[in-house]
């Protein structure tokens, strides 16, 4: 279960009140904002050549990031790193622990973990709170 703050409630609707989108999740970080959105509606988010998102990221003053929710960590991940290349997917179980190992395409797996890890960590943060992943590895 998600648990959200004024301040969160209060990013999710000023989202949807300028785009229409329904945010799942949102997360502040110290320099961004990422709202996790119902799947399909990151095109509302993100508007005609990105004016939408442009707007919220001047209206908020920072940058924002938006990913489409899924139904399973599986597809999640795929198009939370697309374009990079899941090769392989693992997932099990240990005391009470769920974790993820991935397998990327070695030609794209820079991209997977992002300039100083950024992305990974922004992977972890979102499958932890929203399919309980306690760990993502990416080899």
């Amino acid at each position: 279960m998600l648990t959200l703050s004024n301040n969160d409630l209060q990013l999710m609707n000023v989202l949807e009140s300028k785009t229409g989108a329904m945010a799942k999740d949102v997360i502040t970080t110290a320099d961004s904002v990422i709202f996790v959105v119902e799947k399909g509606q990151a095109g509302k988010v993100i508007g005609k050549k990105g004016a939408t998102i442009n707007g919220l990221s001047h209206l908020l003053n920072k940058k924002i990031e938006v990913f489409e929710n899924s139904d399973t960590i599986d597809s999640f991940l795929a198009s939370f790193f697309s374009p990079a290349i899941i090769k392989d997917l693992k997932k099990n179980s240990n005391d009470g622990k769920t974790n993820i190992t991935i397998q990327m395409d070695p030609a794209t797996k820079g991209l997977a973990i992002g300039r100083h890890g950024d992305r990974i960590k922004k992977a972890r943060m979102i499958a932890k709170r929203l399919f309980q992943i306690d760990e993502i590895k990416v080899i």
